[in-house]
């Protein structure tokens, strides 16, 4: 990983093992498995349609690479329930190496925020 002298962050999106190894070899800062793997990987219309078992399984494809760069795993349209944002978020930890997760929704995301770090998930 690069040092964390002054200068631009560095974040690029992979979906599987391959391409994450090779992204981390170019000493990226972050790795992002995002929703846009609904359009871009499984053909689907719009982002919505990605399910949570989907976006699993390519955060686990893509921490199982062992990137050095920091995993981030998308939160699919940031749950309002903090109880199902909880949940999702313990998925993502369960593979051991993402230690962050993207919520979208500015202070409306609080409740979840607070849920996610009260139970130590991440």
């Amino acid at each position: 990983m690069r040092s964390r002298g002054a200068g631009p962050i560095v974040m690029i999106t992979a979906y599987d093992a391959p391409f994450a190894r090779v992204v981390d070899r170019a000493d990226v800062d972050i790795i992002l498995v995002g929703d846009s793997l609904a359009e871009l990987v499984l053909g689907l219309e719009d982002t919505l349609q990605v399910g949570i078992e989907d976006l699993a399984y390519h955060v686990g494809a893509v921490a199982r690479a062992r990137p050095r760069a920091l995993l981030v795993g998308d939160m699919l349209g940031s749950p309002t329930i903090s109880r199902r944002a909880t949940r999702s978020a313990m998925r993502r930890s369960s593979y051991g190496r993402v230690l962050t997760v993207k919520l979208e929704g500015g202070r409306r995301r609080v409740p979840a925020v607070r849920a996610i770090t009260d139970a130590r998930y991440l």
